[in-house]
């Protein structure tokens, strides 16, 4: 079939790529910069042609609240620029900085136990905090400004691998948002009662405000139906702060495309918002080269699985 028109990869617009990217991850913050004029080199001589830039510098693009800093990216995408390779960056929310953990402590993920994360991973603030998600909107928003006429700045990933460290938090701002999800999803605590078999334990609610967030032992097993509209109100909070990004991305600059990392599957639910959001998906798969998997072979038949 002669197709005269671009292939729909998005459910906003066909995409137009005039030709195959070739690119891995590139981190200029972790490289001497008087090295990086002979790996530009060598990656185009390699036939790279794309890198992907950003995903965990949230603290170099602003060090401090509000005071924002482009010129090691700047500088980073010139260069590679010159040597024929273009850059999709990345929002940096996957990582936010030191004074964002310190400042608005209520944006830490809380663990089943009640203990809140602390600075030092990754994916340590709560997606479904609604400081945190006016923090990533800032972000995102002065880098999107920032870089919107970029000719070599092609498109974006969103966040990094989103619920892949975890998907879960026991925050008490999680449990006023899984309250409002119930009360918007059911309308009446009556609805909620008879969908959850409210009868059953005595577990019925008088109002939506009592109702916890589902731990596996309170003492004994929660009800299902809670457990699952927990996992529905995580997957919908995810597309949520996902949604935050696109919006800013797509008015800055209509001709970038956007897509998110999988690494996980955690709480994503892609018959939504979270994949009609996006042009497309992409999944990552690690040799985990330290792991004993490798030589049991069982970890290609669990990235298998993901895939199917």
């Amino acid at each position: 079939m002669n197709r005269k028109e671009p292939a729909p990869l998005s459910v906003w617009r066909p995409l137009n790529l005039d030709r195959f990217l070739l690119g891995a991850p590139h981190y200029p913050e972790h490289v001497d910069e008087g090295c990086w004029q002979r790996d530009a080199e060598r990656m185009a001589a390699a036939g790279v042609n794309t890198v992907r830039m950003g995903e965990f510098a949230w603290h170099i693009f602003e060090p401090r609240e509000g005071k924002f800093e482009f010129g090691l990216f700047d500088r980073a995408i010139e260069l590679l620029g010159r040597a024929g390779i273009d850059t999709i960056m990345c929002t940096p929310t996957a990582t936010p900085p030191r004074w964002l953990t310190v400042n608005y402590p209520e944006v830490l993920r809380v663990d089943i136990n009640g203990r809140a994360s602390s600075h030092g991973s990754r994916q340590h603030a709560d997606t479904t905090s609604p400081v945190f998600r006016a923090h990533s909107r800032r972000i995102t928003r002065a880098m999107a400004e920032h870089y919107r006429d970029n000719p070599r700045v092609i498109g974006w990933q969103t966040d990094n691998e989103l619920n892949t460290t975890v998907s879960e938090s026991f925050a008490p701002s999680t449990r006023l948002e899984f309250q409002k999800y119930l009360q918007k999803a059911y309308g009446t605590i009556e609805a909620l009662n008879f969908a959850w078999g409210g009868h059953f334990w005595a577990t019925a609610y008088d109002d939506f405000s009592q109702i916890d967030l589902p731990r596996p032992l309170m003492p004994s097993y929660p009800s299902p139906g809670h457990v699952q509209d927990y996992h529905r109100f995580l997957a919908a909070a995810t597309a949520a702060f996902q949604h935050d990004q696109v919006e800013i991305l797509r008015a800055a600059n209509p001709d970038w495309f956007i897509f998110h990392n999988l690494g996980q599957l955690a709480d994503i639910d892609f018959r939504g918002q979270f994949g009609q959001d996006l042009d497309f998906i992409g999944f990552d798969i690690y040799p985990m080269l330290y792991d004993e998997m490798r030589r049991t072979g069982g970890h290609a038949a669990t990235q298998a699985l993901h895939l199917d």
